[in-house]
């Protein structure tokens, strides 16, 4: 699959989680992260995405998913927790499947950076 094929999946993928946040406690700020994640996307596919907005979505990605790490190591989650059922078993699931996220929406971004960078370069 190419890098736009991939661009395509993670469009995809990031507005179905945005889609997802509608009965989240605070689905504002979910929403606008994953939706940000599918702009840049959608932008990196017509070839226009813009470096700075790359590095910046994923320098607010990544310093968000940093804030989960405190709660995710005081209340470890089984893998099979955070992959498996819906509930949330205790505090750890929830902010390892939020950091999950945001760990994906900041790697994916620093990946459109490197390649509009090198593109441009």
């Amino acid at each position: 699959m190419t890098w736009r094929g991939l661009d395509g999946v993670f469009a995809a993928l990031f507005l179905l989680a945005a889609a997802a946040q509608y009965n989240d406690p605070d689905p504002v700020q979910w929403i606008a992260i994953y939706v940000a994640g599918t702009v840049l996307c959608v932008l990196s596919l017509l070839g226009s995405a813009a470096p700075v907005f790359a590095l910046v979505l994923a320098a607010v990605a990544l310093m968000w998913a940093a804030t989960s790490v405190p709660v995710v190591l005081a209340h470890p989650p089984a893998l099979a927790e955070v992959f498996g059922d819906a509930r949330m078993m205790n505090p750890g699931v929830e902010e390892a499947r939020e950091m999950l996220g945001l760990l994906t929406v900041g790697a994916w971004s620093l990946g459109v950076y490197f390649r509009v960078k090198s593109r441009r370069a």
